[in-house]
């Protein structure tokens, strides 16, 4: 088991009225070719002291299974946007992967994204194919 906390903020404008806090926690559990991976992320964004800035949340789970040179995952994210004047705005998406890894230096990925939108909007399932090579 492994666990992860990390934190970010800077100014993102030359006289450093706006600012971007990112706040993150993640752990992973291994059982054998089994991993379960989680994570949370919070971020901020506005003017110092503001009493209402943009923000998001974004927990996220994985769970992902070898065997031999290929594994397989399923993915669910979440994620709660709130903009600066608006309301906020939640997603949510389920995906499955398949990875093959011939190599240690290569791997080809195949994944399918599912989100779940609110009724009346436009379905946005993608497929993305991804070659990696390590060098």
């Amino acid at each position: 088991m492994s666990l992860g906390v990390s934190g970010y903020s800077g100014k993102i404008d030359p006289p450093g009225s706006e600012r971007l806090t990112i706040l993150d926690a993640d752990a992973q559990v291994v059982f054998g070719d089994l991993t379960v991976n989680a994570e949370v992320a919070q971020s901020f964004l506005g003017r110092a002291r503001a009493t209402s800035p943009a923000s998001s949340a974004a927990p996220t789970s994985q769970a992902s299974y070898a065997i031999g040179k290929t594994t397989f995952a399923g993915r669910w994210d979440y994620a709660r946007v709130s903009p600066i004047g608006g309301p906020p705005e939640t997603r949510l998406q389920a995906a499955g992967t398949l990875r093959y890894s011939p190599a240690p230096s290569w791997s080809v990925r195949a994944e399918v994204a599912v989100p779940f939108a609110p009724e009346g909007e436009i379905d946005n399932t993608t497929v993305l194919a991804m070659a990696s090579f390590v060098f």
